[in-house]
């Protein structure tokens, strides 16, 4: 479902989860330790960082081969292009140094986040309720406790009927009038034991959140091992079956990311307001969110479970636009190429033309599926939910609009309306040396190798060429002796340094 970021800048705690920069940078080099590094954020992020489940609204009714090409195609893009932006900055700031429209597009997609992660609570609380049950001797939905008026089978009896080859409706089955008087009714006790099931909720939520970075990057690598294997069986089931749509494939695959998902938007609250506010202590500030939280779903619980449909509506409506919008700035109005080059710099090498093309026609494609959503949706019958997705929109629209009408106000304040467009000049990796080696890099740079040995007098010696550095562009940093060059091309060993000194010292022949 819908997942973003915020602002957040990782700082001292960095270090520590990203290992040291020079692991991460190393000098013309096929930086493997920073691919790994790159898988491992995408894992933790992909499953609550607004990437896959954004295209769970393209479509409902698809085959396996659709599946695979929009997933391949979009689904995969956008995570690798929104994780990598998080590895190469190391900060969650709403992306406001990278173009400051994002700054309005981030917000809009975390008042989505915000809404859905409260509904998605009392999902969570009905699933873990329903659990409990199952854990009974005799569970509830298999067997039948109805007037005598309604027909109804149970458990055992359809078992009977599918080994006679006989079919039964699901309407008709007790699990069906379980589900109804667990999840349909407001009598006292239905709503008691709800209400119980999701206090546990948040304060597992606490529990999570509470916990060190390290921590709670490993719950979400395992979570996202979780969730691989579901979409594994859900392929797996889709392959095996004889219909050739998969109706709940979507929603099947992202629902058993949800626990992660709700620590995660909670500790990055935390987090951030630990910035605003530093006198105050960082659980202190997680336990009112997760009570803030708590006040916000009790109302929704009371609420019959078939009404979620009305507060959902309005999400899947504005969240292709917001994520369209946000690889349009950062495709067309940052640069494709620039973006390629980044990639280049942190991870050595460039990407193929399969990720520049899609990366390129992504925005234009959730664009077209905005477009899908909205004629959907004037198509609908006059209705509460149709009015209530109209309203979310449209909040959701001017939230985003107000922001980006400040951010414009003040460039135009400065006289500076094409600041508006282009980065700023701190965008990039957080420390200082790794920007101006950013700001200096060329991509044809690590082509400038040399690939033999070299011969001293007598002996053979390896040649240790690294980067080319031009002279121009050189500072105290860049130009101390410690760095490397093409005037290092001998091997780092006193022997060789010794025999170039004695060869330096040999006096020249006299010319003829």
């Amino acid at each position: 479902m819908l997942r973003t970021s915020t602002v957040i800048d990782m700082g001292s705690s960095s270090i520590t989860l990203l290992a040291s920069r020079k692991e991460i940078l190393g000098d013309g080099v096929f930086r493997w330790e920073c691919i790994k590094l790159y898988i491992y954020l995408s894992i933790t992020y992909a499953s609550s960082a607004y990437n896959f489940d954004v295209f769970s609204k393209v479509c409902e009714n698809v085959r396996v081969i659709d599946f695979i090409i929009i997933e391949s195609t979009i689904g995969i893009s956008y995570m690798c292009m929104d994780s990598f932006i998080k590895q190469y900055t190391k900060r969650f700031d709403c992306i406001k140094y990278m173009n400051p429209l994002l700054r309005g597009i981030s917000y809009g997609r975390f008042l989505q986040t915000s809404k859905f992660v409260v509904l998605h609570a009392t999902y969570l609380a009905d699933s873990l309720r329903f659990l409990v049950l199952s854990f009974r001797e005799v569970p509830p939905w298999s067997t039948c406790q109805t007037d005598n008026d309604t027909l109804c089978i149970a458990a055992k009896d359809i078992m009977v009927r599918c080994n006679h080859n006989m079919s039964t409706k699901f309407v008709e089955t007790s699990a069906y009038f379980n589900y109804l008087a667990s999840f349909m009714s407001i009598d006292r006790s239905t709503l008691t034991s709800r209400f119980f099931i999701l206090g546990l909720v948040w304060m597992l939520v606490f529990f999570f959140a509470s916990v060190t970075e390290e921590t709670i990057v490993k719950i979400f690598k395992l979570t996202f091992m979780c969730r691989a294997m579901s979409t594994l069986l859900t392929l797996i089931f889709i392959f095996i079956s004889t219909e050739n749509v998969a109706t709940e494939a979507f929603s099947q695959i992202v629902d058993i990311a949800a626990p992660s998902d709700i620590t995660y938007l909670i500790a990055i609250l935390a987090k951030f307001l630990s910035y605003e506010f530093r006198s105050v202590k960082q659980v202190y500030i997680v336990g009112l969110l997760c009570c803030l939280g708590l006040a916000l779903s009790l109302p929704l619980l009371a609420i019959v479970t078939s009404w979620h449909r009305r507060f959902t509506l309005g999400i899947d409506l504005v969240d292709t636009y917001l994520g369209g919008a946000y690889v349009a700035i950062v495709m067309w109005l940052y640069g494709l190429k620039k973006f390629c080059t980044d990639i280049q710099f942190l991870l050595g090498f460039r990407p193929t033309r399969f990720w520049t093309i899609s990366w390129a026609l992504l925005p234009a494609a959730l664009f077209c599926c905005t477009a899908r959503n909205v004629y959907n949706l004037v198509q609908m019958k006059a209705s509460i939910t149709k009015y209530m997705a109209i309203a979310w929109g449209a909040i959701t629209f001017a939230f985003v609009a107000a922001i980006n009408i400040k951010t414009m106000a003040g460039f135009l304040m400065r006289n500076n309306l094409a600041g508006m467009f282009k980065s700023h000049k701190n965008y990039g990796p957080p420390e200082t040396e790794d920007r101006k080696r950013r700001l200096y890099y060329c991509e044809f740079t690590r082509q400038r190798k040399c690939r033999h040995n070299c011969m001293v007098i007598d002996e053979w010696f390896k040649c240790n060429h690294q980067e080319y550095i031009p002279e121009t562009t050189s500072s105290n940093e860049l130009s101390s002796s410690s760095d490397p060059s093409l005037m290092n091309v001998y091997e780092d060993k006193p022997t060789s340094r010794l025999r170039s000194a004695a060869a330096s010292n040999t006096p020249a022949p006299a010319s003829i």
